[in-house]
């Protein structure tokens, strides 16, 4: 399957070939254009441990090549560059390896790119992959416009208006679909060689998912191809009920049924990159870094705002205010986890989304996880730098105000699972990594005591 892959690649068209973040975007700054790009790659070439980055240059009209400039990416997230009119030119592709001393090889490129005043210039999704057995690699220029577009009219404004233009020609589509095609059969083929009884979405790279058909056992017996219009992977899929719900990142989700998702429409007035969830059918919550709340129910979007806890990102550290979610049986809880007063726990129902603050014991430092069960809320574990001493546990029964300070077994741990039929059982994972043994504990009776579980 990969050979076919790599052939169809072949048959189509080769190229041997400061990012803005969406919070920083404002008005056009002064003679400025913006040029637009992303890279994703075949994960049997280059799994998670890679990096990649580009490097760039502008042209004199003497034909001299100005000091280059270097650009990591994110796989499949769009870099934007604000840059000066001019003729440009990506004249290299750099792949790294994490760790010391990382960078394994460089391909050189001539990928030339005109920017001219107020207008946008795509650089399409380029899509990298290597040959099996080999050192060579193959580069795929294809046409992204819609999610350019969607990303510019969503964190670009001062763009939106203005045209795109693409950078350079891209693939032909009906030979690129044919590639996302063999993608399709690719995972497939791997779900039938290890069936996972479980599993009815398969999906990745190039916008991929499908829909399986199995017996009861797990087996495969067919797929159904939904079409997604993007070729940015997919990285997380979920369905309530018949409504399918996929993450691809930065900012932008897919959603819809087995016959086709688009994108989810953010609210007018999000800042920053929303963190979206699916509560139900046709029920969003979305909250933005700057800690802007939205909700929407019903199947037309009409997001309803609370700002009772926005911040000023530039009044602090961004990191102490990224958003993070779990979902109780009652209740949503969304909390940060920065220290002392950046430390912020919030909760709401399911039915009409209006958070309200949660006020905490000032022995609670910070707030790792919050794991929620019908009839406990737990915060913790808070780990300590030192193994001898315990990590914190706190604990409270769901409708009470008081919390109950409970010791894990060691300092380093900071995983905790509480069962779902019962939760008094509770698994701890202790061991930083690289640093300390991973060992794992259990506690039958809420996380009072506990015993090293025996694999």
């Amino acid at each position: 399957m990969i050979l076919r892959i790599i052939t169809l690649l072949v048959a189509i068209s080769l190229f041997a070939f400061s990012p803005i973040r969406p919070e920083n975007a404002g008005t056009v700054k002064g003679d400025k254009g913006l040029f637009i790009i992303q890279f994703s790659w075949d994960p049997d070439s280059y799994d998670s441990d890679h990096r990649i980055a580009f490097n760039y240059r502008k042209i004199s009209k003497l034909n001299l090549r100005g000091a280059p400039m270097h650009v990591y990416v994110t796989k499949s997230e769009t870099t934007a560059l604000e840059l000066a009119p001019g003729e440009y030119e990506i004249f290299s592709v750099e792949f790294y390896t994490m760790g010391m001393g990382g960078k394994t090889f460089t391909i050189q490129t001539q990928l030339p790119f005109t920017i001219t005043s107020g207008q946008v210039v795509n650089g399409g999704l380029t899509f990298i992959i290597k040959e099996p057995g080999s050192n060579k690699v193959m580069l795929l220029s294809l046409d992204n416009e819609k999610d350019a577009q969607w990303y510019t009219t969503q964190f670009q404004k001062q763009y939106a208006a203005s045209g795109m233009s693409a950078a350079w020609k891209f693939a032909d589509k009906e030979k690129t679909d044919k590639l996302k095609k063999s993608y399709e059969e690719l995972v497939v083929e791997r779900e039938k060689a290890k069936p996972r009884k479980g599993v009815k979405y398969l999906y990745g790279v190039l916008g991929v998912l499908v829909k399986l058909d199995k017996t009861s056992d797990g087996a495969v017996k067919g797929f159904q191809s939904i079409e997604t219009g993007t070729y940015r992977e997919i990285t997380r899929a979920t369905s309530t009920g018949d409504k399918l719900f996929c993450t691809l990142g930065q900012g932008q989700y897919l959603y819809g049924t087995d016959q086709g998702v688009s994108v989810v429409a953010l609210p007018q007035d999000v800042e920053s990159e929303p963190h979206v969830y699916l509560l139900g059918a046709d029920k969003f919550l979305a909250v933005d870094e700057n800690l802007n709340i939205f909700s929407s129910s019903g199947p037309t979007l009409a997001w309803k705002k609370q700002a009772d806890y926005r911040v000023d990102p530039a009044a602090i550290n961004p990191q102490f205010n990224i958003p993070y979610v779990s979902f109780g049986p009652d209740k949503i809880y969304l909390y940060t986890t920065g220290p002392n007063k950046f430390k912020r726990l919030w909760y709401s129902g399911y039915d009409d989304i209006n958070f309200k603050k949660m006020e905490l014991p000032e022995d609670i430092k910070r707030i790792p996880l919050v794991t929620a069960t019908k009839n406990k809320l737990v915060i913790g574990p808070i780990t300590s730098s030192l193994i001898k001493n315990q990590a914190s546990i706190y604990v409270k029964e769901t409708n009470a105000n008081d919390w109950q300070l409970l010791s894990a077994p060691r300092g380093d741990c900071d995983l905790l699972y509480i069962d779902s039929n019962d939760d008094n059982k509770f698994s701890l994972v202790c061991g930083f990594s690289g640093v300390t043994k991973s060992r794992s504990y259990r506690s039958v009776d809420g996380g009072k005591s506990w015993e090293e579980a025996v694999e």
